[in-house]
């Protein structure tokens, strides 16, 4: 079984199997065409991406069972409210429109990113980034605490120095 190259006229090179046939070949030739990937990698990558759109709306659980769909956080790359990044080991959803830049990471730049926290039945732990409700219940430091206003949580503002936006929970 050989193996045969096709240049095609935007300069991809496809690597195809000696026993494509003409029929294989003429549908390929059509979803270029089209815009359309043709190879597996490119198909992997659409599918990718189909998936992270998809997921731009769905809750924090849905994404934290996707996370490996989600790229990095990249300085320089144009994010659009709703992209879902990862950084530092966790996950991240830009709340606006911007461009990265290197001193704006999401666990800093609490007005472009929203940290993903994942539900379930054990309390949460406090994080910086994070938006939340009131009535929220986040761990910290070995305490449980209540949210008494909605905001977003911030570095240095911990709830046991801030007793306007959290109560000890008992």
């Amino acid at each position: 079984m050989g193996e045969r190259k096709i240049i095609h006229s935007d300069g991809a090179v496809e690597t195809l199997p000696a026993e494509v046939s003409p029929e294989t070949e003429a549908r390929r030739a059509a979803l270029r065409a089209r815009g359309r990937p043709t190879t597996d990698q490119a198909r992997q990558d659409a599918l990718r991406r189909l998936a992270q759109e998809s997921l731009r709306s769905a809750d924090d659980g849905a994404l934290k069972e996707n996370e490996a769909l989600f790229d990095l956080w990249t300085p320089g790359q144009a994010y659009q409210a709703g992209d879902v990044v990862g950084y530092g080991g966790r996950l991240y959803r830009a709340l606006a429109a911007h461009t990265a830049q290197a001193d704006w990471t999401p666990d800093t730049a609490v007005s472009l990113f929203a940290a993903v926290q994942i539900p379930g039945d054990a309390p949460l732990t406090w994080i910086p980034g994070e938006i939340v409700q009131t009535g929220d219940i986040r761990l910290f430091e070995g305490g449980r605490y209540r949210c008494l206003q909605a905001h977003t949580t911030l570095a240095g503002w911990t709830p046991p120095v801030t007793p306007a936006l959290w109560a000890i929970d008992d």
